[in-house]
């Protein structure tokens, strides 16, 4: 220990929880009483049995160590439990190659000011994390957990924020509560979890981005958030699992708004932003979250997809058009092929990179996939009213990629009755229909024009489509029977689609 507090330490050398108690019984006090350890590099340390760096003050309670300026325990090995807790660090702070065989607690710990970029990672050679416990903790700056090995029974960051993103990157974890955490974003690469999972992120000044990519859950999971956006890729679900919103914590009111020391205006949705490459093994199951900037790409199992209360998707449509449900890979796709669509300036985060012909063409079919797994999933799910949008897109991509006489035949479906789904369309073409049958059966219909015995065509029309065969015995001209045969064929055929849009709407 040299004058001001500072303590350096070579590489190789052993300490254990008496070595300590003897550096902080000696250590200069702050107005806290804290003891303060100035440029301490315990850099190669071996830390043999649990240690704790706190020390009893003047009143006998036992104070965490503040460390001042440089705070050094890179290739550091914890033996043991390393107990950090309620432990400030005022300035660059690294556990670079950290390995911690026991618990890692840093509750209630602050990394504050000029701290760059706080470390822990695991040494690729040598032991990491056998357990964590890190319950509220405090960081201002960078955080990386980076190939860390969670091997106890429960990990927990429980209300802790951080002032930047904070990364797990090929991190091993076993039964894991990660949150509550505060903080501009949360990144999580080729990690793996091997028990229960539970992942809370809450947006610190403003919506904050949470990355999964290339986690492997490989029991359940529950990905829960407030202010945030989610990213998932190549992301394998085993076990049922959950994406949802939380509420947020009444103590933190003022850090959600907070952005370089102003307030923002606070976006209190969970948004999923996309989910590509993932495997959906079991159900995952999305409430109150918005979909509308969602990419679901090359994802299997997307029918396991469960859409529950509160779930938002873009919405499109209004005056002469009904107003249907649309997923970010369509909205891309019309933008390609028409900016203006549907009247839709906003391009958000859509790639309006153009396209050739044959580009649109597979893009359709993909929409087309996404779509009918989507359906799929709302009809397993006993929701065919739900499932509606999903089949009408589904229709219309596979009418965008098809040519000839299919496109010809979709085409025809969809002006006439909207893909079986508009019954006002039906219920229009039906009116016009008749109204067409029975003009034709006025002038052209009936053997005896200009007689007193003239039938009114409007009557005769209506009774003909209700009756088997010519019921009414009204002697008709060759016109009039390829209008009758006409009338039997289409009258049906309209009322049926009629029926079929309004049962598709209704049914539960």
């Amino acid at each position: 220990m040299r004058d001001g507090g500072t303590c350096w330490f070579t590489e190789s050398t052993t300490l254990q929880q008496a070595d300590l108690d003897l550096i902080l019984s000696s250590a200069p006090r702050d107005h806290e009483d804290r003891p303060i350890l100035r440029d301490a590099r315990f850099t190669g340390c071996t830390f043999t049995g649990s240690v704790r760096f706190a020390s009893a003050g003047h009143d006998g309670r036992l104070t965490a160590v503040r460390f001042v300026e440089f705070c050094d325990f890179e290739s550091a090995t914890f033996e043991s439990d390393a107990d950090f807790t309620e432990g400030v660090f005022d300035d660059y702070t690294s556990f670079r190659y950290a390995t911690f065989r026991g618990i890692a607690d840093f509750e209630q710990s602050a990394f504050l000011q000029e701290n760059k970029a706080l470390e822990m990672v695991e040494h690729p050679d040598s032991p990491a994390f056998a357990s964590a416990n890190s319950k509220r903790l405090r960081m201002l700056y960078p955080v990386s957990f980076e190939s860390c090995q969670f091997d106890g029974p429960a990990t927990r960051f429980a209300e802790s924020w951080a002032n930047s993103i904070i990364r797990f990157d090929g991190s091993t974890f076993r039964s894991v509560d990660l949150g509550p955490i505060l903080c501009r974003g949360l990144r999580i690469r080729n990690a793996t979890f091997t028990q229960r999972a539970r992942i809370i992120a809450h947006g610190l000044g403003g919506v904050g981005p949470v990355e999964l990519t290339g986690v492997d859950f490989q029991s359940s999971a529950a990905l829960e958030g407030y202010s945030v956006g989610i990213s998932l890729t190549s992301v394998n679900f085993t076990s049922p699992s959950t994406i949802r919103e939380v509420q947020p914590l009444s103590k933190w009111n003022q850090l959600y708004r907070l952005e370089g020391g102003r307030e923002k205006s606070l976006a209190s949705t969970v948004s999923l932003k996309g989910l590509r490459s993932c495997n959906l093994n079991n159900t995952v199951s999305v409430a109150n979250v918005d979909l509308s900037y969602c990419f679901f790409e090359d994802t299997t199992n997307l029918d396991r997809f469960r859409l529950e209360a509160g779930t938002t998707f873009l919405a499109i449509g209004g005056a002469l058009r009904t107003r249907r449900r649309i997923t970010a890979q369509e909205r891309r796709w019309r933008f390609t092929k028409n900016p203006q669509w549907a009247g839709l300036k906003e391009t958000g985060t859509v790639n309006l990179s153009s396209s050739s012909d044959a580009d649109r063409t597979q893009d359709a079919v993909q929409v087309s996939e996404t779509y009918r797994a989507l359906r799929k999933g709302r009809e397993d799910n006993k929701d065919e009213p739900g499932a509606a949008d999903f089949y009408y897109g589904e229709m219309e991509m596979r009418r965008a990629a098809t040519k000839g006489a299919e496109k010809t035949l979709l085409t025809a479906y969809w002006l006439v009755s909207g893909y079986g789904l508009r019954a006002w369309r039906a219920i229009v073409t039906l009116a016009l229909f008749l109204g067409i049958i029975s003009v034709g059966f006025e002038f052209f219909g009936f053997t005896n024009q200009g007689s007193p015995a003239h039938p009114n065509s409007v009557l005769f029309v209506l009774a003909t489509i209700l009756t088997v065969g010519n019921a009414t015995n009204v002697p008709l001209t060759p016109t009039g029977e390829v209008l009758r045969l006409l009338l039997k064929v289409g009258g049906p055929l309209l009322l049926g689609l009629a029926a079929l849009a309004v049962r598709g709407r209704i049914k539960r």
